[in-house]
């Protein structure tokens, strides 16, 4: 999903607030946390509201503590350019921007709704003195830390010796595990993917990316449905990834296999 354009910012919702305190009580970040530390934690913080589209934070903005409450981001770099490379795709419960906070570094990527977002927003300070506040945390916050260090190291290898086709079938197989839902003769992706999106999210030459998909339709593995897809073979297209990434690939905030 292309961030360049200047959607309408989402509108706030009278349930907004209580619908982010639910997530966080339930929050894997906050897991073993007493519900008054919650409310320390909104306390010193604050609840946005994003629209499809609408950047949370842009490369090089100073950086604070993010929990996804409600809905999905995009993580990617935009080179001078314009072109971009998805590296992550968040969907809620999950947490972000612990690395530039405790470096003192600003943001390193731009950050982009993909549905409607509900986030808490913590300051960085505020973050710090809430490690050193409860121990639970503070390894609640490694472990998730951790896990996507090691899904990116895995993401590396892929983008060093996996084919353009393969590189499509990760970022597929991601949106599938995001936004699939079951419908007759396969599954829906519910929200817009167009080639232009798909060759942003590799780092691929568009005229690539459509090379592929018009092969997949032609063999029946996919289907356009208005500005998303349906994927009939989702075992054709797992088939092709020959280097698979432990965790969902492009999916961060997921506990991996053990």
């Amino acid at each position: 999903m292309s961030a360049r354009r200047r959607p309408e910012r989402a509108p706030r919702r009278r349930d907004d607030d209580a619908h982010a305190r639910a997530a966080l009580l339930c929050h894997p970040l906050l897991a073993g946390c007493a519900a008054a530390f919650v409310d320390t934690v909104l306390s010193h913080a604050r609840v946005q509201v994003f629209a499809p589209g609408e950047l949370l934070s842009r490369e090089g903005d100073a950086a604070d503590y993010w929990f996804l409450c409600v809905g999905s981001t995009r993580v990617f770099y935009r080179s001078p350019l314009g072109s971009e490379v998805t590296v992550k795709l968040f969907s809620a419960p999950a947490a972000w921007a612990e690395m530039e906070v405790l470096t003192h570094r600003p943001h390193m990527e731009d950050c982009a709704a993909v549905d409607r977002v509900v986030a808490v927003r913590v300051p960085a300070r505020r973050f710090v003195e809430l490690l050193d506040a409860d121990p639970r945390f503070c390894r609640n916050v490694l472990e998730d830390c951790a896990a996507r260090f090691y899904i990116a190291a895995q993401s590396e290898k892929k983008l060093a010796f996996a084919s353009v086709e393969e590189r499509i079938a990760h970022l597929v197989l991601s949106y599938v595990r995001l936004f699939g839902v079951p419908v007759d003769g396969g599954t829906h992706i519910r929200v817009k993917l167009s080639h232009t999106d798909i060759a942003n999210g590799i780092g691929a030459a568009q005229k690539s990316v459509t090379r592929t998909l018009t092969q997949w339709q032609r063999a029946g593995w996919i289907s356009k449905r208005g500005t998303s897809y349906v994927v009939h073979a989702l075992d054709k297209i797992e088939e092709t990834v020959l280097h698979p990434v432990p965790g969902i690939d492009f999916v961060a905030g997921r506990a991996l296999p053990r």
